[in-house]
């Protein structure tokens, strides 16, 4: 939908490894870059599938509430973040 809209353009996006292909088509002015589990440009966040989306999401609270937070989130899940 993000790519549809041309919401994508100019920015560093990422989706899950099975569908890198279809992205780079359908944002053809994006820089579709599979080396990081999830880009962060400002408003809008792309992920490379669902655990990277659970990094991606902590990431947002870590942004928004600080370090601390999102680790503690993240201790709460029983999850070990990534990156």
């Amino acid at each position: 939908m993000l790519a549809k809209a041309g919401m994508l353009d100019g920015l560093r996006v990422t989706t899950h490894h099975t569908q890198i292909e279809l992205l780079t088509r359908m944002a053809p002015n994006a820089r579709v870059d599979d080396s990081a589990r999830f880009h962060d440009n400002g408003k809008v966040l792309t992920a490379a599938g669902g655990a990277a989306g659970i990094d991606c999401a902590l990431h947002m609270v870590g942004r928004f509430a600080g370090s601390a937070v999102a680790t503690n989130t993240a201790g709460y899940m029983e999850y070990s973040m990534m990156s």
